[in-house]
C-alpha cells in the first residue's frame, strides 16, 4: 500500500491536479502524458501492434490471478464483476479498437467465460461531459457520483 500510495502522489504531483478551484485542463496535453507514461512503463513501442510474446506471457498470469480472484469470490457467494470505467473522450479516441482488443478485451476473454459480469463504460457517451474529470484518465467528484449511481442501477442496487 505504501509503494502505490507514493506511486499515485508522485504522479498527481508530476501532472499538478489541484483537487479544489477551478484549474483549466488541457485534456489533450493529458492524455498524451498518460499514452507516454504507459508506453514506456510496459516498454510498448507502437499501442497498435499485437501483443509482444513478453506481454501474452504476462497477460496470461495476470488472467489466471483474475481467475483465482473470480472463484475465490463465488465460492464465498460473493458476485464479483469487472468494470471499465470511462475516461476521457481526449483519451479513449486515442486507443484504437485494436488496442482495446488486444489489451482489455482479450485479456478479459482469456481471464472470464461469463460476460454478464463485465461492466464496459470506458467510451460511453453519458460520461463524456470535461466537467465529469479532473485529467483525462480520472473523474472528479461529480463525475464519480454520476458514475456510481449509473453502476449501481445496472447493479439492480438502487
Amino acid at each position: 500500500m505504501y509503494c502505490i500510495k507514493n506511486t499515485v502522489k508522485e504522479i498527481l504531483s508530476k501532472m499538478k491536479i489541484k483537487f479544489k478551484g477551478s484549474t483549466k485542463v488541457d485534456f489533450d496535453k493529458n492524455a498524451e502524458f498518460w499514452l507516454r507514461s504507459w508506453k514506456k512503463q510496459f516498454v510498448i513501442e507502437n499501442l497498435n501492434s499485437p501483443l509482444s510474446e513478453k506481454h501474452k506471457k504476462e497477460q496470461e498470469s495476470r488472467a489466471e490471478t483474475l481467475r483465482e480472484i473470480i472463484f475465490f469470490c463465488k465460492e464465498r457467494n460473493l458476485k464479483p464483476y469487472i468494470v471499465l470505467p470511462p475516461v476521457h473522450k481526449e483519451l479513449s479516441s486515442r486507443l484504437s479498437d485494436s488496442f482495446m482488443k488486444n489489451y482489455v478485451y482479450d485479456f478479459i476473454e482469456t481471464a472470464i467465460n461469463d460476460r454478464t459480469i463485465v461492466f464496459d463504460y470506458f467510451n460511453n457517451e453519458l460520461f463524456q461531459k470535461d466537467e465529469y474529470f479532473q485529467n483525462s484518465y480520472f473523474m472528479n467528484s461529480t463525475g464519480a457520483k454520476v458514475f456510481t449511481e449509473k453502476i449501481l442501477k445496472d447493479l439492480n442496487l438502487i
